[in-house]
């Protein structure tokens, strides 16, 4: 389309330069006219762009230059600070203020009070389970016995021969020529007068001291007899001793129990296997069962 263009001006141009003649005046004017007409689009152009610049920075500052109702409203109505506050204190009575710190004060100080309190008694729940830790873990040493310690055998043989010899002492300086108990009516029991106990839990206490005194208790409780204020010993077969001249065997259950056994015969109960067992409480040795199957 372009070179097609290009063809017809130049037909035109060689047409007019060969059949139309201007003169160098006509010319000037010719060159001038158009000069003038390629000026006036500029001078519009610029124009038009100044017009819509300004309008442009006037529409954008527009809103600046008018303020809306509400701030007149608030500006006419607002009054100084300094003014509120003297009408308020003349609204509200003199004494207000001062109640209300006083109230204010009381406040704080209870509950500083009663933070205090919660403190001490936090405090004193926290000694006293550290007293009680203290206390158990005490109690727990006492009743554990150190695995790595070695048990001396002698230990138990002390303590069964205590346990032979648990009666004697009952009936040490004993006579036996007055029962203790009439033998007619509801006491009719025969039974000798102990010169070294007055009651069956004195005799049990002394028992502690080498087993328990649960098993104190079921040893002698059939055995004996209270009767104004007096121990009777009721006579009967006394218990199966432990034969130590004889074979016999000590064997570990734990570190806090043991047991020593020994198979023997007697006249009197046959053929016996008895077993003594040991355990370790209160810091000490005790008998805490005797087996005689």
């Amino acid at each position: 389309m372009d070179h097609f263009d290009s063809q017809v001006k130049n037909h035109l141009k060689n047409h007019l330069d060969k059949n139309v003649y201007f003169s160098i005046d006509n010319k000037e004017k010719v060159t001038q006219s158009l000069l003038k007409k390629r000026r006036h689009p500029f001078i519009i152009t610029g124009l038009t762009t100044f017009i819509f610049s300004l309008v442009l920075i006037l529409a954008i500052s527009f809103p600046f230059w008018i303020q809306p109702e509400n701030n007149i409203i608030l500006e006419q109505s607002a009054s100084p600070f300094s003014e509120l506050n003297i009408s308020v204190k003349e609204i509200i009575p003199e004494g207000f203020f001062k109640q209300k710190e006083q109230e204010s004060e009381k406040i704080n100080t209870i509950e500083n009070n009663k933070n205090d309190s919660d403190h001490n008694v936090s405090k004193h729940n926290e000694n006293t389970s550290i007293e009680d830790n203290k206390d158990s873990k005490a109690e727990d040493s006492n009743n554990q016995f150190n695995q790595n310690e070695t048990v001396d055998e002698e230990t138990f043989i002390q303590l069964v021969k205590k346990y032979n010899n648990m009666g004697n002492y009952l009936t040490e300086n004993m006579t036996f020529e007055e029962s203790l108990t009439p033998e007619d009516g509801p006491d009719s029991i025969t039974s000798f007068e102990s010169k070294t106990f007055s009651s069956k839990k004195e005799y049990y206490d002394y028992l502690s001291t080498f087993m328990t005194y649960d098993l104190a208790k079921d040893l002698w409780d059939y055995r004996l007899v209270e009767y104004n204020n007096k121990l009777g010993v009721i006579p009967m077969d006394g218990h199966i001793s432990f034969l130590l001249d004889q074979p016999y065997t000590i064997e570990r259950l734990s570190d806090t129990e043991y047991f020593i056994n020994q198979e023997h015969s007697s006249d009197l109960y046959g053929v016996i296997n008895l077993t003594i067992y040991f355990t370790f409480q209160e810091n000490q040795w005790l008998i805490s069962k005797i087996d005689k199957g």
